[in-house]
């Protein structure tokens, strides 16, 4: 979901402790991004074998969504079972946004590719995809 670019202002109704108001203006101003065609294979993959993660990076440019290349994507692996994400690396897409990384497969788990923004653009994450180690 992108968030419209425009001036921001929140409202609290107020309660018994606390009177109702506005607070200051907040000009919104950045591009939101997204990742498409996540994919974490094969599924499933022997232990010791390569496990492959690839997408693509996009950024909203108008009403169009077109490639954000030469950007850092970042690898997330969480071990089944835990609650905690470790990151495994980063790379940097191509010039059309696609982004290839490899890994080592160690266990089950599931993946995610995470793009941290900075300046004009809002952090984007991929969908998560499971792979069955053997």
């Amino acid at each position: 979901m992108s968030v419209p670019k425009g001036y921001w202002r929140l409202y609290s109704a107020g309660s018994s402790d606390y009177r109702s108001g506005y607070s200051d203006s907040v000009h919104f101003n950045r591009a939101a991004t997204r990742i498409t065609g996540f994919d974490a294979g094969p599924e499933a993959v022997r232990k010791g074998h390569t496990v492959t993660s690839t997408g693509i990076l996009r950024r909203l440019s108008g009403t169009k969504w077109v490639a954000f290349g030469k950007q850092r994507v970042y690898s997330l692996f969480r071990a089944k079972g835990k609650k905690s994400w470790t990151r495994s690396g980063s790379v940097k897409a191509d010039s059309h946004g696609h982004f290839t990384a490899r890994f080592t497969a160690e266990q089950d788990g599931t993946w995610v590719g995470v793009y941290l923004a900075s300046g004009s653009y809002v952090d984007a994450e991929s969908d998560h995809d499971y792979v069955d180690v053997r």
